[in-house]
Parts: structure tokens; sequence; C-alpha cells
């Protein structure tokens, strides 16, 4: 024997006012006025978006954040470490995209076409899939970090490579110093 069916009651459509059938406790619009709230809300997440993208608004958000950092430091630490122990996942992802900036800034390989975001997702991605992020041209051979540089490995693969291009590198500092002397 089946469940028996349940009938909610009719409702109103928050848009028009009509009455309409129910389907479920969360059915809050008609047929006809559900499609066109939801292009609404996409509508909305557009401008905001768009909103995070001009420069003045994030001039604004940055000025908030550090007159929040410095109005009170201790909540603010708090707060960061909370978050940490929260999202370890996504500390760790951030944190590996950083270093490998910073590493390349150091060696003066950064390029102008890539952003902050377009290495959080090649870094978050890795790490979902289990690979590492591997420079096709290692920063210590001269290699740019960018993009077009970065390619994904699995850990046994890129740590085989980085032994390689350990001896490599060590080889030709050998050699350069043998043609010094």
């Amino acid at each position: 024997m089946s469940a028996p069916y349940r009938k909610y009651s009719d409702g109103v459509c928050l848009s028009c006012g009509t009455i309409f059938p129910r389907v479920n406790a969360n059915h809050k619009r008609c047929d006809e006025c559900a499609p066109i709230n939801a292009r609404k809300g996409k509508r909305a997440w557009e401008r905001a978006s768009k909103a995070w993208l001009n420069p003045e608004t994030k001039k604004q958000h940055a000025k908030r954040q550090a007159s929040y950092r410095a109005d009170d430091p201790e909540r603010y630490a708090n707060v960061i470490k909370q978050y940490k122990q929260r999202h370890p996942d996504r500390v760790a992802v951030r944190q590996a995209a950083s270093n490998a900036k910073r590493r390349a800034l150091l060696k003066e390989r950064t390029c102008s076409c890539c952003d902050r975001d377009t290495f959080h997702s090649i870094y978050e991605f890795a790490r979902i899939g289990g690979f590492h992020v591997d420079h096709i041209l290692a920063l210590s051979l001269g290699g740019m970090h960018c993009e077009k540089n970065l390619q994904l490995l699995t850990p046994e693969a890129n740590l085989e490579k980085a032994r390689m291009e350990r001896t490599l590198s060590h080889q030709l500092s050998r050699s350069d110093a043998s043609e010094v002397s």
C-alpha cells in the first residue's frame, strides 16, 4: 500500500495575489510568476557582482576592513583564528597560492596577465583533485609564475620532477662555478 498523498491548502501568490494550488509548503508563487521572480533574483546577483568589480567599492571595503582591524585588533585576530580552524582546506589553498606568488615576486618572475583569483581557482582545483600545482619551467630555472606555466601533476610525478630539477640546477651551478675559476 502506498503512502497517502498529502494535499496542501491553496496558496496566494506573493507576486500577483492570485490563488493557486500548492504542490509543497515552500511553493509561494503561481506557475506564471515563479520564473519571473527567479530571473529577478539572478539579475540582482549580477548587479551585486558587477558592483564588487567597481574599484570604488573595493576601496570602500578595504577602508572598512582596515578600520575594523584598527578598532579591535584582538577581536580581529580571534575571527581570523576561528576562520582558520573552521576552513583549514581553504587556508591551505590560499597559502599554497600566495607562497608560489611570493617566491615568484622575489625572483621577479610574475606575469601581469594573471590575477589572484585565477591562481586561487587553480590551486583549489588541484586540492580537490588531489594534484600538485607544478611550474612547467621551474622558477629556479627562470620560469614565470603564470597560468600558462602551471600544470597539474600527481604528487608522485611532481616530486620526481622536482628531484630531477634540483639535480639539473645543481649541475648547472657547478658548471657555472667551474667556468668562472
